[in-house]
């Protein structure tokens, strides 16, 4: 089985897998972050505006889940 690639080309190393992973499923542990991430995909793309007004929270808030989510 091939190893997945990185945007470079590198193979990714097994550490690297499992981090990918632990990111991936910390990033979805959280409601905002499973309810932006619907946001977007009903819609395919959203504003911060619209986030702000549909989730109810802080902008800190939002900032924060979202740069979760970028990582």
């Amino acid at each position: 089985m091939k190893s997945p690639e990185k945007e470079n080309g590198d193979s990714v190393k097994k550490g690297d897998m499992n981090n990918i992973e632990s990111d991936f499923y910390y990033a979805l542990g959280h409601d905002i972050r499973r309810r932006i991430i619907k946001i977007i995909g009903i819609s395919g793309f959203t504003s911060f505006t619209k986030l702000k007004k549909e989730l109810q929270v802080s902008t800190g808030t939002i900032y924060h889940h979202l740069d979760t989510l970028s990582k």
